[in-house]
């Protein structure tokens, strides 16, 4: 490699972290980071596409995934049939202590092609909560997260969607296991011959111990 060949993507006053980069089918590469420019109350999430050369391809300081005002962080990204989804952590509502979980599409020419404020998958997060996101040969997104909607006993939960942002199951996703016991930090991954699994670790109440279990959601 030469040092020579350094594109810089994007720069600006305050930080821009948590760097999120997948390769598109074209080897295309799409680029989504957490900007503080607007403060650190007030971080947003950004996404730059560079083609394969490095060069970016939309505007100087990318796309803006969503319009809502507070606290956008954590982005994840996944390739689609046409485009890409950013799946990020929410907390565009002040008077709420718990974080939302809420995902966009973005074409390749840079349109947002959901809900211009997001769509919202989850409720119930925290600044700790753990989510993962996958996309199967069909389009649909599948996302899957743990949060404290019972009280004390962290859960996971997972959820479809459409490629035009329909949801197929109930509005805050359905449970990955009906056991009372801790859920924690899920995965999801989609194959090419249409079959999805999540696996997470869970927590045995008396000895306290994890085992991993892995379920087959198709």
């Amino acid at each position: 490699f030469s040092y020579q060949d350094n594109y810089c993507v994007y720069v600006a006053y305050n930080n821009q972290k948590e760097i999120q980069v997948v390769k598109s089918k074209t080897d295309d590469f799409y680029i989504a980071w957490v900007d503080e420019k607007y403060g650190p109350a007030a971080t947003k999430i950004h996404i730059q596409k560079t083609n394969r050369w490095g060069a970016t391809q939309w505007y100087q300081e990318g796309i803006l995934t969503c319009t809502s005002v507070g606290k956008q962080y954590s982005p994840k990204l996944s390739i689609t049939n046409d485009g890409v989804v950013v799946a990020w952590v929410d907390h565009r509502d002040i008077y709420h202590t718990k974080a939302n979980l809420y995902a966009q599409k973005i074409s390749p020419d840079g349109e947002l092609l959901w809900d211009d404020r997001g769509v919202m998958i989850g409720q119930f997060l925290d600044e700790y909560n753990a989510f993962d996101m996958d996309v199967n040969p069909e389009g649909n997104v599948f996302l899957v997260w743990d949060d404290w909607r019972f009280g004390d006993v962290k859960q996971s939960f997972f959820q479809e969607l459409e490629p035009g942002s329909n949801k197929l199951y109930q509005i805050n996703g359905y449970t990955l296991d009906i056991s009372k016991n801790q859920q924690l930090n899920p995965q999801i991954a989609c194959f090419a011959n249409g079959k999805t699994f999540a696996v997470w670790a869970e927590k045995e109440p008396v000895t306290g111990k994890c085992k991993i279990v892995l379920l087959k959601l198709d």
